[in-house]
């Protein structure tokens, strides 16, 4: 099944998500001023401050690959709070609001109820593949929602609903799905599947791309989850989505998105994985969550 489909009821937001930021336009804007090419290359990984490190590989990464027709749809998403600065991965997916981003849900809120981030925050689509970083501009969040089952009332995480949603501004040239585009899902897909995932390793201020096979991964106590190896990835991509590889479309035009990486070891633990890379499958629950919570 796929989503997209601007006609599909929506459930009401209180029984999907739970909301954890909202910024007004003018401070949106703020963060768009804020995040100059120096901030922004200066940024860590989210994974790096809440999480294990979820790869230790060092291969050279293909980013001469990455054509401008697919880094539009998927970038960085930058935070500052705390007095320090902060990134993960997200890519742009059809909504009723056509302003949203998906990301995974511990890029938003950590285990323990952490709210990450405060009112400087943004999207920037294609990050680092044009001189001054930003070639298709800077978005500001004006909210995100994760949900209610992602962290319990006693700070514990739920790796089956590691996924959540960040909403951007409107430019002076429209929503950012309008400007930009943005990929479908799929619900439930099957376990093996050719994937590409595009995100930025903390290795590089410019976005990899993996070219994987899926698994399943059997968790106890929680749905299964996608297995594959990404021997290019560092902290850093959380949050990117499993896109697949149906010939040329997810290059020349939208993709379909069938996971996001995190979930199981939010990603994976190399302590306890090895190459191994997870990601949360989105299914009929990620979609009753999406449509209520990107309006």
């Amino acid at each position: 099944m796929t989503a997209a489909d601007a006609t599909a009821p929506r459930p009401p937001a209180a029984a999907a998500g739970i909301e954890v930021y909202r910024a007004t336009d003018a401070q949106a804007q703020a963060a768009e001023d804020y995040w100059t090419p120096e901030r922004m290359r200066a940024a860590t990984p989210i994974d790096d401050t809440f999480a294990d490190p979820r790869s230790t590989a060092t291969t050279k990464p293909m980013s001469a690959a990455l054509p401008k027709s697919r880094l539009h749809r998927m970038g960085k998403i930058f935070y500052h709070f705390g007095g320090h600065s902060f990134s993960c991965s997200g890519t742009i997916v059809t909504s009723h609001g056509r302003d949203s981003i998906l990301t995974a849900g511990h890029c938003l809120r950590q285990i323990g109820g952490t709210e990450v981030g405060n009112l400087l925050t943004v999207f920037v689509p294609g990050y680092g593949s044009g001189p001054d970083m930003t070639p298709y501009g800077k978005w500001g969040v004006r909210s995100w929602h994760v949900p209610g089952r992602w962290i319990d009332l006693l700070g514990r995480s739920n790796p089956s609903y590691d996924y959540g949603v960040i909403q951007v501004k409107q430019h002076k040239n429209g929503r950012i799905q309008d400007v930009l585009g943005a990929d479908n899902y799929k619900l439930s897909a099957g376990w093996q599947n050719e994937v590409y995932l595009i995100g930025y390793p903390s290795k590089y201020n410019y976005p990899v791309l993996c070219h994987a096979v899926t698994s399943k991964k059997d968790i106890k106590g929680h749905k299964s989850a996608y297995k594959f190896f990404c021997n290019d990835y560092s902290d850093g991509v959380s949050g990117s989505g499993l896109l697949l590889a149906h010939g040329d479309n997810w290059i020349t035009g939208a993709g379909t998105i069938i996971g996001v990486l995190g979930g199981h070891h939010q990603g994976g633990d190399p302590k306890k994985d090895g190459d191994a890379s997870f990601a949360t499958r989105l299914d009929k629950d990620f979609q009753k969550f999406w449509l209520a919570n990107s309006k």
